[in-house]
């Protein structure tokens, strides 16, 4: 038998109410809990809605749904991590690979042509803040999606901009002086870090992004389930 509407609204509060906190992993959760109710009162027709809600959960074992919603959560983790990284080294590829080093270049001669540590220091700093400014508007906009673990999971990849303003001081401090084939290695170990950084914001807001649809359609899944 198929639960009615009123059931399915019943389902959802019981998950809702055991700590559940993200959207869709109730929606993943509910799917799995009707059916389990539905096939135990297929096989006992004496068996009611209630009866049957309480025995699906005891069949969790004592966690509850947080076992579920655990094993939900890595792997998801797991997935994102993999897409993140696919997007990281697709940008390495052979479709890509004169485009980066067409900005390697772009960015040794820049820096060649500024010569000065601390103006460079600062026209980083203010492409950091201006991406973290970008972040903001990106995250106000998306806000509505800020209960679902698929949007939470995939933009979490954005939150090491920050990380690379320490690693290009660290990079361009600390270099030893000299020239590594010809050029100054300083700016060299620069160029590096900066082509990387540019490599990394393009992949985590594509897996951010992958996230925002997934969580798009998710939200309309869950918006039928809304009674």
């Amino acid at each position: 038998m198929k639960l009615s509407t009123a059931q399915l609204a019943e389902v959802k509060c019981f998950i809702q109410s055991r700590g559940i906190k993200y959207i869709d992993v109730q929606t993943e959760i509910l799917d799995h809990v009707a059916s389990a109710i539905e096939e135990k009162m297929d096989g006992n027709a004496l068996l009611t809605f209630e009866d049957a809600l309480k025995q699906t959960h005891a069949s969790f074992g004592i966690f509850g749904f947080g076992s579920m919603e655990d094993a939900i959560i890595k792997g998801m983790n797991s997935r994102f991590r993999k897409i993140f990284w696919k997007n990281f080294s697709a940008l390495l590829g052979l479709k890509y690979i004169a485009l980066v080093l067409l900005s390697g270049l772009f960015v040794y001669k820049a820096q060649v042509l500024i010569n000065d540590y601390d103006h460079l220091l600062t026209i980083f700093l203010m492409a950091i803040l201006g991406l973290l400014g970008i972040l903001v508007v990106f995250s106000l906009n998306h806000k509505g999606y800020k209960n679902f673990l698929t949007y939470r999971t995939s933009s979490s990849y954005l939150i090491f901009i920050g990380s690379f303003l320490n690693l290009f001081n660290f990079g361009i401090s600390k270099a030893i002086a000299g020239t590594i084939w010809g050029a100054n290695s300083n700016y060299l170990i620069g160029t590096v870090i900066l082509v990387f950084f540019g490599i990394y914001v393009i992949a985590a807001f594509r897996t951010a992004i992958m996230g925002i649809r997934e969580s798009k359609l998710l939200m309309e899944k869950y918006q039928l389930l809304a009674y």
